[in-house]
């Protein structure tokens, strides 16, 4: 029911909200199995609008890598949400490639 869906999506956004908290991450995202934005928290989050198409350029694995999204490129480690044995989508935690990034990195 669209009751039941606004519930989910409330309940999931908290907690990517809460991750993006805990973690200190630009971006902690739940994108669906097509790779679309369903919920995202932290500073970064506005970049990373609900039904925003992320495209992921990953090294040999699935599960890091390079996100890109219009408003520049995140670096991104991710695993797979499951209901059950079903993959329902992924939890994206990523990190903004900006000027900031590299000065972390140095």
């Amino acid at each position: 029911t669209p009751a039941q869906d606004q519930l989910l999506h409330e309940t999931v956004a908290h907690e990517v909200k809460r991750l993006a908290a805990l973690t200190g991450a630009s971006v902690v995202a739940a994108l669906d199995p097509d790779g679309r934005v369903f919920a995202s928290g932290g500073a970064a989050a506005g970049r990373w609008a609900a039904g925003l198409k992320v495209q992921q350029q990953s090294a040999g694995s699935s599960n890091n890598g390079v996100a890109i999204v219009p408003s520049g490129a995140f670096r991104f480690s991710s695993a797979p949400l499951l209901v059950g044995d079903r993959t329902v989508g992924s939890l994206v935690v990523a990190n903004s490639l900006d000027n900031a990034y590299a000065i972390i990195g140095r």
